[in-house]
């Protein structure tokens, strides 16, 4: 088996390639979309570090990318 590069943290996901699940990158989209949620990697990208994130909604996504532009605007 070759790494996959997800980057979830999330190793209790059934989906999460680190559990020996191949390619369910598709799997995962699918229960995100299901419940209004985007996947922890996207997050990853705006904010390393996730231990403090517990809501993983397309609005509270929104919400961090906002926050992260406007301080970059004050930088």
């Amino acid at each position: 088996m070759s790494n996959h590069f997800c980057n979830c943290v999330d190793t209790e996901c059934k989906f999460n390639p680190k559990n020996g699940f191949i390619n369910n990158c598709d799997l995962c989209i699918q229960k995100n979309l299901k419940y209004r949620e985007i996947p922890a990697c996207f997050f990853k990208l705006i904010k390393k570090e996730l231990t403090d994130i517990n809501d993983f909604s397309i609005e509270n996504f929104a919400k961090l990318v906002m926050s992260k532009k406007k301080d970059k605007k004050q930088d």
